[in-house]
């Protein structure tokens, strides 16, 4: 089977009517805190995940830091609330090599 891609793009811009109710197509949308695209990219998605996680781990800075935590208390917080927040959805994904590395990467720098 072969799809016309030109008359696809047509297609993706229109609205779709159920009475009374018009709906107009989009590109990407969040739900359920997820961002959702037409053509299932989850990059987008995980840049945000690990921007709400960096806003998390900066808002924690001075309890991560502060040394009358010991490393495992430390560790316990990443886990119990950073963690969560980078990982939100992860259920769903289809990860590539790249956006793996990007989360083992904040993972790295967040340890230390």
């Amino acid at each position: 089977m072969y799809i016309n891609r030109q008359k696809r793009r047509d297609r993706i811009g229109q609205n779709v009517t159920i009475d009374p109710y018009n709906f107009k197509r989009v590109e990407s949308f969040k739900y359920l805190g997820a961002t959702i695209t037409t053509d299932n990219d989850i990059t987008e998605e995980i840049k945000g995940r690990i921007q709400a996680a960096n806003r998390c781990m900066y808002s924690l800075h001075n309890t991560i830091k502060s040394k009358s935590l010991t490393r495992t208390s430390k560790i316990r917080v990443y886990k119990t609330v950073i963690r969560p927040v980078l990982m939100y959805g992860c259920e769903t994904w289809t990860l590539t090599k790249a956006m793996e590395s990007k989360l083992r990467c904040f993972e790295k720098k967040s340890s230390e």
